[in-house]
């Protein structure tokens, strides 16, 4: 490489590259040192095979579906799927971001069917509430969880702070779902064990 003077001087990379393209030439085939290394031969295929486990990361109730809920947050990451069935069956998909994801398949305790086919006969949802100011703490604080909630033809969002009043029972369902006061459920998969 030149220099302010014009020469040119060798830098410690300019060695380095000459080195390596000079290590990189073939020899002189009657030379000793220029033989090379016999490659090896590659191992014959077994003939096992391995199964790969396939995980419908989507799975459906058994059912008719009846209601879908999925809530984001309020922590970053977290993401819950709720899904219930005509026949009483329910679906829960756990993920959380870098954390792993979970899946149960449920059934409805006595009378938790009847219960919410009676507030999704009360669909559509009425106005969502006002968002009350927020003090803004930092990108870290975590903000209102956001809901979706899908029923046949009606589909809506709200979040914690907007939630009309007719929704909350849906929201109460999905917790009491979550945290087995609801239903009896099985995990089926888990990507992550704690």
């Amino acid at each position: 490489m030149a220099n302010a003077t014009g020469r040119w001087a060798a830098t410690p990379a300019l060695v380095a590259t000459a080195a390596l393209a000079l290590a990189g030439c073939g020899g002189d085939a009657t030379h000793p040192r220029a033989t090379a290394a016999p490659t090896p031969t590659p191992a014959p295929p077994t003939t096992t095979t391995t199964a790969h486990l396939v995980v419908d990361l989507d799975p459906a109730v058994t059912g008719r579906e009846l209601l879908r809920l999925q809530r984001t947050g309020p922590e970053p990451g977290a993401h819950d799927l709720l899904k219930y069935g005509s026949d009483g069956s329910a679906v829960i998909v756990q993920a959380y971001g870098g954390g792993g994801e979970r899946i149960r398949e449920c059934t409805l305790r006595a009378g938790v069917l009847s219960k919410l086919r009676r507030h999704l006969d009360g669909l559509p949802l009425g106005p969502r509430h006002r968002a009350p100011e927020r003090e803004y703490v930092s990108i870290y604080a975590n903000g209102p969880a956001r809901y979706t909630l899908v029923a046949g033809r009606h589909d809506t969002s709200f979040t914690d702070d907007t939630m009309p009043s007719d929704a909350r029972p849906f929201v109460k369902l999905l917790e009491d779902t979550l945290y087995g006061r609801a239903a009896d459920c099985e995990t089926t998969y888990r990507s992550r064990v704690s």
